[in-house]
């Protein structure tokens, strides 16, 4: 219930997603880069003393790490999905020009030659993107 009240920062949740992309790119390679549970891994050092721990236990746990941090991206990749596919093709693209590629005024320059309007007029309808997402963000 308190999640209502929340309000979903746009400029953030969009400008993380080339960010979060590579993240979960590399949690791909990083889970296929453990070994088996069941393979020992000589290529460690190795370590005399301490408290003796079971390399296949610590396999397993480095596993489900890293799928907890998949799963938290996979579902902002979800989210990301379901607000898109509830956006105008017109606000598809500045979605894409304005908050992913961090266009900024260079970006508003492009959406108003490709609109053919005045760059007032893409600032309204960036605005205009913004009320719509976070009125969608609220049904996710």
């Amino acid at each position: 219930m308190i999640d209502r009240y929340f309000e979903l920062n746009v400029d953030r949740f969009f400008g993380d997603y080339k960010q979060n992309k590579n993240r979960l790119e590399r949690l791909k390679n990083e889970k296929e880069s453990v070994p088996d549970e069941f393979s020992t891994d000589w290529s460690n050092e190795r370590v005399s003393g301490g408290q003796a721990s079971d390399p296949t236990e610590q396999k397993v746990f480095q596993r489900l790490r890293i799928d907890e941090k998949m799963a938290e991206l996979e579902r902002y990749f979800k989210a990301y999905d379901l607000i898109l596919s509830e956006l105008t093709t017109e606000e598809r693209r500045i979605v894409e020009e304005y908050y992913i590629k961090h266009g900024g005024p260079s970006a508003v320059n492009r959406l108003s030659r490709e609109f053919c309007c005045e760059q007032s007029k893409v600032y309204a309808l960036i605005k205009q993107t913004k009320r719509h997402i976070k009125e969608v963000a609220q049904w996710i």
